[in-house]
């Protein structure tokens, strides 16, 4: 599978390994979903995406838009993670960025460079801890 999720209250984080399939997106979507049905909270939805990921292709930005308008109905917030550096890794940024505000999210979307600037940013909906949602992360094997 190319990503691993956990739920941690408020928190539902992605973990995401490329190469990423609409099918899996629409999964997440899903999963999301029934996350929030369940635990009938406002969900925060924190997404870290590794350096080694491509650009998206134009079939790719459609899923991707199509993804970010769906979570984007079910979530608070969305708190992505693009780890690495490197002007790809910066276009990259920009890419998600714009894609957010295409899609009238930009209010609610901030785009990181590390996993814990984001983290901190979940505190504040959350109510935990950088540290311990990192050891909640931790346990599940996921954001080590």
């Amino acid at each position: 599978m190319p990503y691993r999720s956990a739920q941690l209250g408020k928190l539902y984080f992605v973990e995401w390994s490329p190469p990423v399939s609409p099918e899996e997106l629409r999964r997440v979507v899903h999963d999301v979903e029934e996350a929030r049905r369940i635990s009938g909270l406002a969900l925060t939805y924190v997404s870290t995406v590794p350096a080694q990921v491509n650009l998206p292709r134009p079939e790719e930005r459609e899923a991707l838009n199509l993804f970010a308008r769906e979570l984007g109905a079910l979530v608070e917030s969305v708190l992505l993670v693009v780890t690495g550096s490197g002007l790809r890794i910066s276009i990259l940024r920009s890419v998600l960025t714009g894609m957010a505000l295409i899609n009238r999210h930009g209010a609610r979307m901030r785009v990181y460079s590390e996993l814990d600037a984001a983290l901190r940013q979940a505190t504040l909906t959350v109510g935990k801890s950088v540290e311990t949602m990192r050891g909640e992360l931790a346990a599940r094997g996921i954001a080590a």
